[in-house]
């Protein structure tokens, strides 16, 4: 998508097999052509099997080093350069409005062919493993992990209330409607979510029982929520936000620090992974609490 301060360690697709596009009718093809943009081929590896590890690294050492990045790198990635000129700021998010789906949102590449293209979490990859062979895999893919959905969000609400373009706030405002319609029961939102349309669908429901708390995407959700209500007035984007918070809240450590993922007690003690234990990478720590004191303003 082109967005500012892109998440690092990310692996070319260039050697990846092309991904054929679903048929559409000469109406689609038309309205894709207007909105077609250049492909983003980079993606994330599929995260590592589960594994029983235990804690090394002290709760100290570990909020210090997420609070230098959330005082220090964060505002960093954030900001427009000084030196940006109002032509070329327009310029960067006419583009991101050229990526969005048409649906609602974004994706790893721009104008999108139908289908799960680009999947890399284990939930949606083994699910294309069973459902393709059946012809079965007709869901789209909404990546949420940075610089995903929320990133964009929070960049277009940025254009709006420099420049007052009502297409950027209708963005924005989209954006946080398809995000509330992906939330998940415990609150939180998974970095990459099969949809219909802007509906999740019935299988991902089913057994997404867990929420990711790395790559900034329940906190980046969460802020992108907060700062749309407070530009809006929509309460429904607050109650989105709030219902993300106290996910993050019973998801903190007792060391103070936050896990990659957030699930439930039984899921933990069945099947222990490196996920469950305090981390900062990825702004694994950084991240809520960035989320935390936007909720406390």
């Amino acid at each position: 998508m082109g967005l500012p301060c892109a998440k690092a360690g990310l692996e070319s697709r260039s050697s990846s097999a092309p991904v054929a596009p679903a048929a559409s009718s000469p109406e689609a093809n038309a309205t894709r052509s207007a909105r077609r943009g250049r492909v983003m081929g980079y993606s994330t590896d599929v995260p590592a099997p589960p594994a029983r590890l235990s804690h090394s690294q002290g709760p100290s050492r570990l909020v210090v080093f997420a609070l230098l990045v959330l005082t220090v790198v964060l505002p960093t990635c954030l900001a427009w350069p000084e030196d940006a000129s109002p032509a070329a700021v327009r310029h960067t998010l006419d583009a991101i409005l050229t990526c969005e789906r048409l649906d609602g949102g974004w994706t790893y590449v721009c104008d999108p062919p139908g289908g799960p293209y680009g999947a890399v979490t284990w939930p949606l990859v083994r699910a294309r493993r069973i459902a393709g062979p059946l012809g079965l895999d007709d869901w789209d893919v909404v990546v949420l992990r940075s610089p995903g959905t929320p990133l964009a969000g929070l960049v277009l609400l940025d254009g709006w209330q420099r420049s007052k373009d009502p297409r950027y706030l209708a963005a924005a405002r989209r954006t946080g409607d398809l995000l509330l319609a992906l939330q998940l029961r415990s609150g939180g939102w998974f970095s990459e979510v099969p949809v219909h349309g802007t509906t999740p669908t019935i299988w991902f429901r089913a057994i997404a029982h867990w929420a990711t708390l790395d790559d900034d995407v329940t906190p980046g959700v969460v802020r992108f929520l907060l700062a749309l209500f407070a530009q809006t007035g929509d309460a429904t984007y607050r109650r989105g936000a709030e219902r993300g918070l106290e996910l993050l809240l019973a998801a903190q450590l007792p060391s103070g620090a936050w896990p990659l993922t957030w699930r439930p007690r039984w899921a933990r003690a069945l099947v222990p992974t490196f996920e469950d234990l305090a981390s900062t990478n990825d702004a694994a720590t950084a991240g809520p609490i960035t989320a935390l004191i936007a909720g406390s303003r």
